[in-house]
């Protein structure tokens, strides 16, 4: 199974760990697009690429083609988002810590501040 995120456009491998546990229902993402809709031939071409080269009793799989999938669900990951100023600099940043990853999240921080920056000086 492969996990979509449509803010980043990258496929991810199947979910090790369970998601973090939230308490209540989180606010969406104000700037993503909340329809969960993939282009079919972009999901196509992800799983043929992820199942080329695995081994099977000592054997290679090659795919010749996918047919079909099945979207099986839609799992909203919670992120952290910061609003940070460097008084140094004079400068204002985001900082995303997305929970799934584990780590900063670059393309949420660019595109908050991309919307954003200005309006924070106000």
């Amino acid at each position: 199974m492969l996990s979509y995120s449509p803010i980043h456009d990258e496929f991810w491998p199947e979910l090790t760990e369970p998601l973090p546990e939230t308490d209540g229902e989180l606010p969406l993402y104000r700037y993503g697009n909340h329809q969960n809709i993939v282009e079919k031939d972009r999901i196509l071409q992800v799983l043929a690429e992820s199942r080329n080269g695995e081994e099977e009793d000592g054997f290679q799989t090659v795919v010749a083609a996918v047919n079909s999938y099945d979207q099986q669900k839609v799992e909203h990951i919670p992120c952290l988002e910061f609003q940070l100023y460097n008084q140094e600099q004079d400068k204002f940043y985001a900082r995303v810590w997305n929970t799934l990853l584990q780590r900063w999240d670059e393309t949420f921080e660019k595109q908050i501040e991309e919307k954003e920056r200005l309006v924070w000086r106000e």
